[in-house]
């Protein structure tokens, strides 16, 4: 034997170093599994806050679209209600420029009518009636019928002493004239009338011409 004894330590148990193994293991595995655990609640967290918030997303842009089909109906009716009433007006228009053109001598007519009345009773005069009196009742009647003309804007025009004018002048005749420079209007059968200026028929008239040139006394005895 030594003068030192050796200290002999004891031999690792295996089956104790085994189970503490064992038990570290299982204390890691149960952290793995704690910390899996809550990760897996962390991410089923999350997806329910994403559904919530798409689930809001599609709600409001349901909203929207919702709304802006309201409006867009409401802006057709308008245009539907807004063309009805155009095309009313136009019909309506379209009927008062036909009225209007169909009409048009309505004003002239009454007028008339009432000038004829006038004759009527004058034509219905006994025998006791002066010619004389009878004749001025005639002019009356017959001015009364130039200022309904003259309110209708209906003018006559002479054209004696006037020089013939082909556009608002017929010739019936030509007659050499001595007083007159030829083609000179020296005679009128009916007057020219005018409706706001446009001619509504031409004057009937007769028309100066040059006399003919006698042949000298000694010429005709020649022949």
């Amino acid at each position: 034997m030594s003068s030192t004894e050796d200290v002999l330590e004891p031999e690792p148990d295996l089956g104790e170093e085994i189970e503490v193994r064992i038990l570290d293991d299982e204390a890691e595995q149960g952290e793995t599994l704690e910390y899996d655990e809550d990760e897996e609640v962390s991410l089923e967290s999350d997806s329910e806050v994403q559904e919530e918030v798409q689930e809001d997303e599609l709600d409001t842009a349901a909203r929207i679209i919702e709304s802006h089909q309201k409006e867009a109906q409401e802006n057709y009716d308008k245009y539907v209600r807004a063309l009805a009433d155009l095309e009313n007006v136009k019909k309506r228009n379209a009927k008062d420029r036909a009225d209007l053109i169909r009409y048009a001598g309505e004003g002239l007519g009454r007028d008339i009518v009432d000038v004829i009345d006038d004759l009527e009773r004058a034509a219905a005069q006994d025998e006791s009636v002066s010619s004389q009196e009878l004749l001025q009742g005639l002019e009356l009647i017959l001015k009364r019928f130039k200022d309904v003309l003259d309110r209708h804007s209906i003018v006559g025009e002479d054209a004696v002493s006037t020089e013939f004018d082909p556009n608002k002048h017929e010739p019936l005749a030509t007659v050499p004239s001595e007083d007159h420079e030829p083609g000179m209007v020296i005679e009128q059968f009916k007057k020219a009338y005018y409706f706001k200026g446009k001619l509504l028929r031409p004057a009937q008239v007769v028309v100066s011409a040059e006399r003919p040139i006698a042949a000298p006394e000694g010429e005709e005895g020649e022949e």
